[in-house]
């Protein structure tokens, strides 16, 4: 996946499907430089959402239009999606417009073989706008699910039929997600996703 800002992000699979990324890294007054915190709770994350995403307006624009990614130094959990209006705030419920990921995450996860750290960047972004397009922790089984993450547990051969980037056993080596053609509990992530997901709920 290659970071373009403002052009198409020409992955291949989400190109295929007519779904088109755009990243604003300060046109469109977003890709804001946030403070510098050595772990970051959920709640300075929340703060972080309305101060430089919507800048204090709780109609901006940019809530109806964008997802939004912050990037912090660490953080427990090192990565996931929330709503930051929609409560409950992190549980990918309907809403879910935003995610965070943690440097730390990063910098551990680029040390993997063959893996740069642009890879890894993509992965993740890909995984947790998965949340953000309605593909939810459990829903399926295979989703998030850390019974999936090492072959010394069974759920690494129970769900490696689920051939998606939301499977934490191909997390990291799969920029795709699964299209439900891969057999027994598989699941059609591209045919369940829906872009309107991170909408406010009416």
């Amino acid at each position: 996946m290659v970071l373009k800002n403002q052009e198409e992000v020409n992955s291949g699979n989400h190109n295929r499907r007519n779904i088109v990324f755009h990243f604003d890294i300060g046109e469109l007054n977003g890709g804001e430089i946030i403070p510098y915190d050595s772990e970051s709770q959920f709640e300075e994350v929340l703060d972080i959402w309305n101060t430089y995403f919507l800048h204090n307006n709780s109609n901006d624009w940019r809530r109806s239009v964008f997802h939004y990614v912050v990037f912090v130094h660490d953080q427990t959990p090192k990565g996931f999606a929330f709503s930051g209006d929609v409560a409950p705030y992190w549980g990918y419920n309907p809403g879910t417009d935003s995610f965070v990921l943690a440097n730390t995450l990063v910098e551990k996860k680029s040390k993997l073989p063959f893996r740069t750290t642009a890879y890894i960047i993509a992965s993740l972004i890909i995984h947790e706008i998965g949340h953000n397009f309605g593909i939810r922790f459990g829903e399926p089984f295979g989703c998030d699910n850390r019974m999936t993450n090492s072959p010394f547990k069974i759920g690494w051969y129970l769900w490696r039929n689920y051939r998606s980037i939301m499977n934490y056993r191909y997390t990291y080596s799969l920029l795709d997600y699964s299209d439900g053609s891969h057999g027994k509990r598989d699941y059609d992530d591209w045919g369940n996703i829906d872009l309107t997901y991170f909408e406010k709920p009416s």
